[in-house]
């Protein structure tokens, strides 16, 4: 199986930008909420959507609740990066190739 090049990079930003919000939680102890909410906001986009049925048995478990609202994070920022590549690559299909070519002249250039 062979991974989205763009959903790869927008989950490498998501990455850096949720470690830099936990860290900002972790200094700040009156806004330590506020960050930690927005370190995984796409999640809680997911989970706000949900209803309360489903939602009102993984509140007891409150390991579930952290770790899922992450890795559904995760999930939805790489389908974002994934349709934007799609997008552009529907848009300007040359751009696919660009890469080759330059790495075939790169490479032609050293030899």
């Amino acid at each position: 199986m062979k991974l989205s090049r763009g959903g790869l990079i927008c989950v490498g930003f998501y990455t850096c930008y949720a470690l830099f919000l936990l860290a900002a939680a972790y200094f700040a102890e009156n806004m330590r909420g506020v960050f930690l909410t927005l370190s995984a906001l796409p999640g809680w986009l997911i989970a706000a959507t949900m209803p309360a049925i489903t939602i009102e048995p993984l509140v007891d478990h409150p390991i579930v609740v952290e770790v899922g609202v992450y890795l559904s994070s995760f999930a939805v920022v790489y389908l974002c990066g994934w349709m934007l590549e799609k997008i552009i690559f529907a848009v300007a299909p040359t751009l696919n190739r660009i890469d080759d070519w330059w790495f075939d002249r790169v490479r032609k250039d050293g030899r």
